[in-house]
């Protein structure tokens, strides 16, 4: 069986893969007894063989869907195309995976030219009927029969405008009825002709929406959330309820918490007297759901209930669609709802407390992707700029860029690398490649639950929405706001947690890291078994670093401490590092430099990787004698620990330095000094007596303080011989950059010349290797060390790599012990690695059973 009544599938417990997520929210919620209205889900199998046959249904899914019509007939006492009792259904499309507005759906469908007789005269409501059947012929005639929207909404004007000049309006039957002639008009203009054959209508439809899969935005949505598009959708046909059937009607959209920050409160707006299409679509700006409390208590405490429940069953936050028909209530369909990561990141944390999840469920719901967006910059707080336009603050994070209107404007900004803010009256489904190509949106129309509210909170982009005040006029290519007039191509800033509109640049601050985050890190840290360093470069990233907890820290930029007096250092330089006066210079600036970041540091691991590049690129280009310089000391050259073997006084410089910083601070540290361009044990060898004659000078070794000494593991000769190297260190580090240019042989001035996107464009790399690691390689080089390794070493990985999954599966499946990213990375680090440590405990528990 290939479809299945709502009754049927809740019986056989059939998943989302087979009923599409709309279907199996409906069946989960007929199961618990929430109201829907009842209906039948034509399977994903059905969209597959649809397509495989040649864009045909088969005669056994037709044979099917009218067997099931006959029982929602018999469920409802209604009878499709009998005008006395009629039946109406919508076609609704439902992918596995929630797409939101991206394929296709068709309402009131089994109306005709019979039926909407009928149907006014039984509900004594011919304003309803005949408005009813102009909408479904607006759908049916854009989806079925891909008419332009801009000839119905040119019809549409024409009626409104006529019946204006005699002081009529849409609240007339009459208006309804031209409507409907009028629209079969746009119908016949094209050469086709509205089916009266209700089957007919709803065998077309459900084909438009299984074809609904292959439209543009749907594959441009799939691509972009990495959706395979062998899933193929499901179609549920369900009996229609009516928000707009009279006053007591009404439609909305409901989160069981707030969608934009997470807090546990009903969020959401309806419409009265309206269908779900004009809500989402942002035509007519509707009401908070909190409004809805005083003008339907009833209903509202009934939402309320329903949220409950739903919330509770479903364990995640619900994004629920209702519809009140005449006084009753509806659910048309639950999933769960798409958030900002500020939201995620709270909604997460509060249901762990809530004992609604695990700790282990909640860091499996935060993506990672997203997880540095919980750091937007925020407009700075000491700002005295006034917004010139304030709207709804639909998706929070601070967006700056020019002004486009047009979907392929941002496109083509977009690839030119030029940041821009897509502004339009509403956006569609259809504008979804305009959305993902903007650095934020801002709207004139619709509400917190519009399209473009939605699809920008599910991007993490900034968006406001509603924003009135401001008029759109495309032919100029502006919009007024405030008798001002805002140009295509101006930059404007848009704040998306308060909804104000700016014009310019404005000034931006850090974020703090809210309780929220703190408790996901603190779960995270129960978690993982992956020690997470911070790799720090000043004071600043030092105490950023310090206020998310990491394991420990990796200073790896000794030479821009010295790069900053380089007056003083090219003085010591020329000397032959014997001048005392210009010696001790160096040595204070560089000794303070140490003691401020020792300073803010908290008493944990502090890996130090000493000087590893050449004297000569620590001078300036231009630097007067410079030239001379290095022609004098060819060892200049040299780096990393061949420069400490070669001029020893300068490591013993940076060494003095660390460690009187580290007595004079007071603190218990544990500092890890790390050895670059290691090859040789008798390297490590020679400068332990050097960092051992340096630590009983400046009597270091009398304080609370330890010291170890570890290596860099960057040369290929270091992997191959780990075996000696791994007897004298307790220490080593793995740089996956370093190794990279070593596997491909590349040196400085290649890789400063673009050789590696030089490659990319001419197809001789498919990617960049600095950023994709290639683990097949790396990995060979490091199963050969793992045989080498001699007792307890300690070793971990540096690399500039964005943290992805793979990139932490993979330190796990070899071992390491920790692993060293930048500050900004720290959090998302935190979170993967306990994503792998949970993916690893279900594998075992699977294992075993």
């Amino acid at each position: 069986m290939s479809v299945y009544s709502f009754r049927e599938a809740s019986e056989l417990a059939l998943t989302k893969f087979e009923l599409g997520g709309k279907g199996f929210g409906l069946v989960e919620m007929y199961k618990i007894g929430i109201p829907v209205p009842y209906g039948f889900i034509i399977s994903t199998e059905c969209c597959r063989k649809y397509f495989a046959n040649g864009k045909k249904l088969s005669e056994d899914v037709k044979k099917k869907v009218v067997e099931k019509i006959k029982e929602l007939e018999d469920v409802t006492g209604k009878k499709f195309g009998d005008p006395g009792n009629p039946l109406l259904v919508s076609v609704r499309s439902g992918a596995p995976f929630s797409m939101p507005g991206m394929m296709d759906t068709i309402l009131n469908l089994g109306i005709n030219d019979e039926v909407v007789e009928g149907l006014a005269k039984i509900t004594s409501n011919p304003r309803f009927a005949y408005e009813i059947y102009s909408r479904f012929i607006n759908s049916f005639g854009k989806l079925v029969f891909k008419i332009r929207s801009e000839d119905f909404e040119e019809a549409y004007k024409v009626v409104k405008d006529n019946f204006a000049s005699k002081s009529l309006d849409e609240s007339f039957p009459e208006f309804w009825k031209k409507l409907v002639d009028t629209y079969k008009t746009v119908l016949s203009r094209r050469g086709f002709i509205l089916p009266q054959d209700p089957y007919e209508q709803l065998f077309k439809a459900i084909a438009t929406v299984f074809e609904s899969w292959w439209n543009p935005r749907a594959v441009t949505y799939r691509k972009i959330y990495k959706i395979s598009d062998d899933l193929g959708t499901a179609v549920t046909v369900m009996q229609m309820v009516y928000g707009n059937f009279n006053e007591k009607s009404a439609t909305g959209v409901l989160f069981t918490r707030n969608p934009s920050n997470g807090f546990k409160e009903l969020f959401g707006e309806y419409l009265i007297k309206a269908q779900g299409e004009e809500l989402v679509s942002g035509i007519r700006t509707p009401r908070p759901i909190s409004e809805l409390k005083q003008e339907m208590p009833e209903i509202y405490k009934q939402l309320e209930d329903v949220a409950y429940r739903l919330e509770k069953y479903f364990k995640d936050m619900q994004d629920i669609e209702f519809t009140v028909e005449d006084g009753k209530l509806y659910i048309l369909q639950t999933r769960n709802g798409k958030r900002t990561p500020q939201a995620s990141i709270k909604i997460a944390a509060d249901m762990a407390e809530e004992g609604l999840i695990s700790g282990e469920e909640a860091i499996s719901r935060i993506d990672p992707s997203q997880i540095k967006q919980i750091l937007h910059k925020r407009i700075s707080s000491s700002i005295s700029i006034k917004p010139i336009a304030t709207g709804l603050a639909a998706s929070p994070g601070v967006a700056i860029g020019k002004v486009v209107f047009k979907i392929e404007d941002a496109v083509k900004s977009k690839e030119r690398g030029e940041p821009v803010i897509l502004v339009r009256p509403e956006t569609a489904p259809e504008d979804i490649v305009g959305v993902t190509a903007s650095e934020g949106l801002l709207t004139t129309k619709g509400g917190l639950t519009s399209h473009a509210a939605v699809v920008a909170r599910g991007f993490g982009k900034p968006c406001v929405v509603g924003c009135e005040s401001i008029r759109i006029d495309f032919e100029s290519e502006s919009f007024i706001v405030k008798d001002r007039q805002v140009k295509k191509g101006e930059v404007i800033s848009i704040d998306g947690s308060t909804g104000n509109v700016y014009l310019g640049q404005v000034p931006v601050e850090e974020p703090k890291i809210s309780s929220e985050v703190n408790k996901i890190l603190l779960l995270s840290d129960r978690i993982r078994r992956l020690k997470i360093l911070a790799v720090v470069s000043n004071t600043a990233t030092a105490q950023k670093a310090s206020s998310m907890n990491p394991d420990g820290f990796l200073f790896m930029n000794i030479e821009d401490i010295f790069i900053k007096q380089v007056e003083n250092f090219l003085k010591l330089l020329e000397s032959d590092f014997q001048n005392e006066l210009i010696y001790e210079n160096v040595l204070q600036f560089t000794k303070d430099k140490f003691k401020s970041i020792f300073n803010v540091l908290e008493e944990k691991p502090v890996y130090i990787k000493l000087v590893s590049r050449p004297i000569r690129e620590m001078i300036p280009l231009k630097t007067l004698g410079a030239d001379e310089l290095i022609k004098k000391y060819p060892q200049f050259n040299f780096r990393g620990v061949r420069l400490l073997l070669n001029i020893p006084q300068f490591y013993e410089l940076q060494l003095e330095a660390i460690f009187r910083a580290a007595v004079e601070t007071g603190k218990k540290l544990d500092l890890i000094l790390l050895l670059p361009y290691i090859s040789t044990s008798r390297e490590v060898e020679i400068s332990n007596e050097t960092i051992k004659k340096i630590v009983e000078k400046v009597g270091f070794n009398r304080t609370m303080s330890s010291y170890n000494v570890g290596v860099m593991l960057q040369t290929i000769r270091s992997f191959l011989t780990f075996n000696e190297i791994s007897r004298v260190t307790n220490f080593a580090l793995l740089d996956l950059d370093e190794l990279t240019s070593s596997v491909y042989s590349f040196n400085r001035y290649e890789l400063r010349g673009g050789i590696v996107p030089k490659y990319m464009k001419k197809g001789v790399l498919p990617y960049n290797p600095y950023e994709k690691i290639e683990f097949n390689i790396i990995g060979q080089l490091y199963s050969s060390l793992r045989q080498l390794k001699v007792g307890g070493v300690k070793m971990g990985v540096y690399t500039s790599a964005p943290i992805a999954y793979e990139l932490v599966d993979n330190v796990e499946k070899w071992g390491l012990d920790f692993l060293a990213v930048g500050v900004d990375d720290l959090i998302v680090a935190k979170l993967v690695s306990a994503k792998v440590s949970i993916k690893k405990a279900g594998d075992r528990i699977e294992h075993a059973a």
